[in-house]
């Protein structure tokens, strides 16, 4: 599905974290304004991870970035997959792909 870009975001985290199917990593707190997110840290990265994607003992489900994509008003968007209100989209006229908050962007009909 397609999306244009209502407000700017500006990625917060310049070194995510990246996992792998199998991954083992060390959870931490619970995203107090982001439900569903947990910070988790695998050797020297941390960031914030969908908790459906780990399992309570901290292997990884599936493989994940938690790449955020700088976004502005105007860009266009195709939303790959949403989650915890997330978009992982792709921009469409350079292919970046990462993370943006469901509030930035609004969904288009197709």
């Amino acid at each position: 599905m397609n999306a244009s870009v209502i407000q700017m975001y500006d990625p917060k985290y310049l070194d995510p974290i990246v996992l792998q199917v199998g991954d083992v990593v060390v959870l931490g707190e619970l995203d107090t304004e982001w439900p569903n997110w947990i910070w988790a840290t695998l050797d020297a990265h941390s960031g914030w991870v969908p908790t459906q994607i780990v399992d309570a003992d901290g292997r990884v489900l599936e493989d994940y970035s938690a790449g955020e994509l700088a976004v502005w008003p105007g860009d266009v968007l195709q939303v790959l997959r949403s989650l915890n209100g997330w978009h992982w989209a792709c921009r469409v006229a350079n292919g970046a792909v990462g993370w943006v908050p469901a509030a930035c962007v609004e969904l288009l009909s197709d």
